[in-house]
């Protein structure tokens, strides 16, 4: 989003990515033999402005597609620029009945500014780490006694000869690379590689961070990273908890600034996966530079100029950014009774060259997430998990206290903020420039932005598994935790995609069902983005119209679904099958026309047997205009 009166968000997109490549996201393992996160299929980037929330303007085409209302009749579609617009057109000739076009902004429950969680206040599952209310200014630290029965975060100053090693050797200036990289080992305690730290500020790449740029940094950056550290017993006057389910943690900005400055530093005890189940906080990853493959070196130093960019942002004399964030771990006890819901299908907008961010404003925004919570951030992944925490710093935060992700879990986060923009993807990553986010904030102080994190199942290798009933539970589930709706909080529309695709071989056909699914039993509509996957565009316009006309039930979908098998015959195909052939013949349909007595009979024949109602058949329908959609 660029900065000044009208922002337009830099987007994180969502590419499918060589899987011969290395890190987290291209199906390698790391040293704990953890598969590193799933990637989807791949956009260009487009930059688009959004109408602002609350206005009347319509959505345009090339961003958001026009709904099809619920109870509809449902429209046709024509293709618009780079979108497809869901219309009802209306003739002289037939009878139009309850047919509504484009829906305005006006009829999206997401035009006034929100968060998907309610507003913050201290519970015994609610750990709140500043006093209340927030006065649209720097919340003052909270003290609060320790709790035995909570598994806390050990914090650096907790052991007093530790601290004292970090305040003697952050009380140190530093004026180049190399005592920067001296004063890490000191805060450490170990003896770590941080040549990637010193190639970027003085070896042969340095021109990638500009040598005006490196100057700055030590005379202004790097002070206001140790200030911020040594700040910590100041600021954070309470344990951390390690969250569990049903808990939430709500931190200042400038609170998370000080922990962030911290892992800067590595103050925090050392995390191996396979024993705390727990991603590390420290940034040493980011320092290393391997001695084998280097792909993801320019990436990792481009990921750090996105972190110097956060910490130039923060102001502690001036209190700023004043704001607040809150992590919240959900998880799901009893999952629903798929077969028997009674939930309508709702409203479903498709987008194929729109992007989650970019275009998920005031929605609850996919994560596409390792089951560690930021994936490889702070190692060799940048993929759309990994540029989301470039960009907004402060979602690192939370792989301070989250463990890893279990079946019915999710992360929700709310109100972190964007502190620069980017371009590329991957390999060709880069920081743009500095970033103004001027996102409203909510009564509790938190940016209107929310993020949840889903780690989808890995199918690499054996694709044909994900059709599985219990793996379409498991994502089922997974997708519900992380859609439902809190008491108190709004039901706004899920923007999301390809979720467990590219790399992780999900089928797009199948999980852009799944979702609807999901979020169609919790009551929020869908924005999904096909990322210019035309393929994906058309069959789920179809079906979705057909479960509209049809008045399907998600516990109808769900049975119907749970009886495919893989094929030839994709699962879009199989399900508007099995829907068309119970299609009543009294339905409105192609601009809400009504079919003649003598058709609709010859319609009716056609559709109860399934081995008539085939490509073939559809094909012959479209020709007549019998059909809602270009079937």
């Amino acid at each position: 989003m660029e900065s000044g009166a009208e922002p337009v968000r830099k987007k994180v997109k969502l590419m499918e990515k060589d899987a011969s490549t290395n890190g987290y996201h291209e199906g390698t393992t790391d040293e704990d033999n953890e598969m590193h996160i799933d990637e989807p299929s791949s956009p260009e980037r487009a930059d688009h402005e959004i109408p602002v929330a609350g206005s009347s303007d319509q959505w345009e085409a090339g961003n958001i597609l026009a709904l099809s209302p619920e109870g509809s009749s449902v429209a046709s579609r024509e293709e618009h620029d780079e979108d497809i617009m869901e219309d009802a057109p209306q003739t002289q000739s037939t009878p139009v009945i309850d047919c509504p076009g484009r829906s305005t902004l006006e009829d999206l429950k997401w035009k006034t500014p929100t968060t998907s969680l309610p507003p913050v206040e201290p519970s015994p599952d609610h750990f709140v780490f500043y006093k209340l209310p927030w006065e649209n200014k720097a919340p003052e630290p909270r003290s609060a006694p320790f709790d035995f029965h909570q598994s806390s975060i050990k914090l650096p100053y907790c052991n007093r000869s530790v601290w004292q090693r970090v305040e003697e050797a952050l009380r140190s200036r530093i004026n180049n690379g190399r005592e920067l990289i001296e004063i890490i080992r000191k805060c450490s305690g170990r003896n770590l590689d941080c040549n990637l730290l010193l190639e970027l500020l003085h070896g042969r790449r340095q021109a990638s961070f500009m040598e005006e740029e490196t100057e700055r940094l030590f005379a202004d950056v790097i002070p206001k990273i140790q200030q911020l550290a040594l700040k910590l017993p100041e600021l954070v006057k309470q344990p951390i908890p390690i969250l569990n389910p049903g808990q939430s943690i709500s931190l200042s900005q400038l609170q998370v600034a000080s922990l962030l400055a911290n892992a800067f530093f590595c103050t925090f005890a050392s995390r191996k996966r396979n024993v705390n189940h727990m991603p590390d906080i420290n940034f040493q990853g980011l320092y290393y530079l391997p001695r084998g493959d280097q792909s993801h070196v320019e990436s990792n130093m481009q990921k750090l100029q996105c972190l110097f960019s956060y910490f130039r942002k923060i102001d502690l004399e001036l209190g700023e950014p004043n704001g607040v964030v809150t992590f919240h771990r959900r998880e799901v006890q009893d999952s629903p009774q798929w077969n028997e819901s009674t939930k309508p299908i709702k409203r479903l907008h498709i987008s194929r060259t729109g992007t989650i961010e970019d275009d998920g404003t005031y929605m609850l925004q996919m994560d596409f997430a390792n089951k560690y919570l930021g994936g490889g951030v702070l190692g060799q992944g940048c993929v759309q998990e990994e540029i989301r925490f470039a960009i907004c710093p402060e979602l690192i935060a939370g792989c301070l206290f989250s463990k890893v992700m279990l079946e019915k879990e999710a992360i929700i986060i709310c109100g972190a903020q964007q502190f620069c923009k980017y371009d590329g993807y991957g390999s060709s990553f880069q920081w743009e420039s500095n970033f103004n986010d001027v996102t409203p904030r909510d009564s509790s102080g938190r940016l209107c932005v929310s993020v949840v994190a889903l780690d989808a199942i890995p199918f690499y290798g054996r694709k044909s598994r994900q059709y599985e009933v219990g793996n379409m539970d498991r994502e089922l589930n997974k997708a519900f935790a992380g859609f439902m709706v809190d008491e108190g909080a709004e039901s706004i529309p899920v923007a999301t995609g390809n979720w467990g695709c590219g790399v992780f071989g999900g089928d797009p056909k199948l999980k852009s069902v799944l979702q609807l699914l999901a979020a169609s039993e919790c009551g929020r509509d869908l924005v999904y983005f096909t990322f210019r996957d035309k393929s994906l565009i058309e069959p789920l316009y179809d079906l979705h119209s057909l479960f509209l006309q049809k008045e399907a039930t998600v516990g109808e979908v769900y049975r119907n679904l749970m009886e495919y098998k893989p094929s030839n015959e994709n699962v879009l195909s199989y399900l508007k099958r099995k829907i068309l052939k119970n299609v009543p013949i009294t339905k409105y349909i192609k601009g809400c026309a009504r079919l003649d007595e003598s058709e609709g009979k010859n319609m009716k024949s056609e559709a109860q047997s399934e081995e008539r109602v085939s490509e073939q058949t559809d094909a012959q329908l479209k020709h007549k205009g019998r059909f809602l959609s270009a079937i």
